[in-house]
C-alpha cells in the first residue's frame, strides 16, 4: 500500500493542481478530479472489494473477472466494447488485488466521459459473455514464480481468513462473477479523473453511469486475521538448478502509526538482481546485498525482493528470493540474519539510505496521469483523503535508528514467521531452525 501513497503536491512541475476536488454522490460514490494542462488524461473506478472478500463458492472469481471484464458486457458485445474504446483512443487496464478492484483507462484529452461510461459498464456488467468466461477459466493468471511464492506466503500466514485466498488462480463461472460483482456498492467506490477535465461534467457522467449502484455499506471484517506461523514447502528436484524461497513476518495495517517505519525497513533491506547494478555487487553499501554477493565467493542469490503488504487490519513483511540449489541454506541464513539485525544492530547511515530510497520509490515515475489516478483512488479508499507530500515526507524524516529498532523489536524480533519454497530444496533449513533465527542470544 505504501508504494502507492503518492503525495499530491509533488506534481506541481508537471501541472497538477494541489489537491483533487471531491464530490460524493447520493449513493456514496466519491468522485475526485485533478487538473493538468497536458494532452493526456486518465479515468479510473476503484472499489474496496478484492480476492479477500471471496467466499468458498466464488473462489477464483475475482481474478477471473479481471481477465474477462473487458470482453463484453450485458449491453455491449466484446467487439462493440473494443470499438468504442478504440474510438476515443483509450487503453484500459483491470486489476483485482486482495482488497481492491480497479478499472482504469488512459485516453487522450476529450475522451474522459466516454471512457468512464465504458469502465462503469464493465464494472457492473462485465463478464457476461459465457464463452469468454469459459475460455478464461483455465486457472492461469500470468503470475511469475516469485508471485506464486508471495501468494503462498499469504496462504500459509492467513489460512483461516480471506487474505489467504490465492490471487494466482482464475476460475469460476458467470454466476460466480456475478456474485463477486454483487459486493460492489457506492460506499465502497471511488471515481477518479486526472487531466484537463471539468469536474462537474465528470460528476454528471458518474451519476448517470454509477448512480443506480446500491449505496451498501463499508467492508465488514468480523475478526482480525491471525498470523499463523507455518511453512509450505514444495520440493521438486526436477525443476532445474534454481530454487525459490520466501520468508514472511507479521507487519501492521496501512493506517498504523508504525507503517512508515516498516516502509523504511523495507527500503533498508532493499532488492537485488545479480550483476544488474552499475556498482559492483560485492562493494554495495547495502549490508544485505553486500553479504549476499560475497557469500560462497560467487554470491548466494540470483535476485531477491522485499515486499511490504499492508491491509485494513494486518500486514506482512516478506523476502522472496531465487538462488542456485546449492545456495538455498546460505540465502535463508542471510534473509534471517539481516532482518533480525534490524532489532539489534541498525546503523544510522543504513536508515538514512533507506529513507532516501523510500522517498524515491514514492515519487519516481509518478508523474503520469495514470499513476496519479491510481494514487488518488487508492488513497481515498484506504485513508479517506489524499495525503499531501509535506505530511508524508515529514513522517519519513521523523523515523530514526531508534524508531526502527523499536518497531523491529516489537513486531519482528522473536515473532512467528511463515516460510515457503519451491524447487530443488535439499539445503532448505527446517522450520524450527529458521524460527530460532528470529532472535539472538547475546552475552
Amino acid at each position: 500500500m505504501l508504494s502507492r501513497m503518492l503525495p499530491a503536491r509533488a506534481f506541481g512541475a508537471r501541472g497538477f493542481s494541489a489537491l483533487p476536488k471531491i464530490t460524493t454522490l447520493s449513493n456514496g460514490v466519491r468522485v475526485a478530479t485533478q487538473q493538468t494542462k497536458g494532452p493526456a488524461a486518465s479515468v479510473g473506478v476503484y472499489v474496496d472489494v478484492g480476492v479477500r472478500d471471496e467466499t468458498p463458492d466464488m473462489f477464483g472469481a475475482g481474478k477471473l473477472f479481471e481477465k474477462v471484464a473487458l470482453t463484453g458486457t450485458k449491453t455491449r458485445a466484446g467487439s462493440k466494447f473494443a470499438s468504442e474504446l478504440e474510438s476515443v483512443g483509450g487503453v484500459a487496464n483491470v486489476e483485482v488485488g486482495r482488497e481492491r478492484t480497479a478499472l482504469q483507462v488512459s485516453v487522450p484529452k476529450g475522451g474522459e466521459k466516454k471512457s468512464l461510461e465504458l469502465i462503469a459498464d464493465a464494472l457492473l456488467n462485465g463478464g457476461a459473455d459465457a464463452k469468454a468466461v469459459e475460455a478464461a477459466a483455465d486457472g492461469e493468471t500470468g503470475a511469475t514464480i516469485e508471485d506464486v511464492i508471495l501468494d503462498r506466503l499469504h496462504q500459509a500466514a492467513f489460512r483461516d481468513c480471506g487474505l489467504g485466498n490465492s490471487i494466482a488462480v482464475a476460475e469460476g463461472t458467470p454466476s460466480s462473477i456475478q456474485a463477486f460483482q454483487s459486493m460492489f456498492c457506492g460506499s465502497r467506490s471511488v471515481v477518479v479523473a486526472v487531466g484537463d477535465v471539468n469536474h462537474d461534467e465528470i460528476v454528471k457522467t458518474a451519476e448517470s453511469s454509477l448512480g443506480k449502484l446500491a449505496a451498501g455499506q463499508g467492508p465488514v471484517v468480523p475478526n482480525t486475521p491471525y498470523f499463523l506461523g507455518s511453512e509450505m514447502i514444495y520440493r521438486n528436484d526436477d525443476m532445474g538448478p534454481t530454487a525459490y524461497v520466501g520468508v514472511g513476518w507479521p507487519s501492521v495495517p496501512y493506517k498504523s502509526a508504525d507503517s512508515i517505519a516498516f516502509g523504511v525497513m523495507r527500503a533498508t533491506l532493499g532488492e537485488f538482481e545479480k550483476n544488474s547494478s552499475i556498482m559492483p555487487d560485492k562493494i554495495s553499501g547495502n549490508r544485505m546485498i553486500n553479504a549476499m554477493a560475497n557469500r560462497m565467493n560467487v554470491g548466494c542469490t540470483d535476485r531477491y525482493q522485499t515486499h511490504l503488504c499492508q491491509y485494513r487490519d494486518t500486514g506482512m513483511l516478506a523476502l522472496v528470493g531465487a538462488c542456485d540449489e546449492v545456495a538455498v541454506r546460505h540465502m535463508v541464513l542471510e534473509f534471517m540474519f539481516n532482518t533480525t539485525m534490524l532489532a539489534y544492530s541498525t546503523q544510522e547511515e543504513e536508515i538514512a539510505r533507506g529513507k532516501r530510497l523510500f522517498k524515491g520509490s514514492l515519487l519516481a515515475g509518478q508523474g503520469s496521469v495514470a499513476k496519479r489516478t491510481d494514487t488518488i483512488g487508492t488513497q481515498l479508499l484506504a485513508y479517506g483523503r489524499v495525503i499531501p507530500s509535506e505530511e508524508l515526507i515529514t513522517r519519513i524524516d521523523a523515523v530514526d535508528r531508534d524508531e526502527v529498532r523499536r518497531v523491529a523489536w516489537q513486531y519482528i524480533q522473536d515473532a512467528e514467521i511463515v516460510t515457503t519454497a519451491l524447487g530443488p530444496l535439499h539445503g532448505m533449513p527446517h522450520y524450527y531452525e529458521v524460527r530460532k533465527m528470529t532472535h539472538w542470544v547475546r552475552y
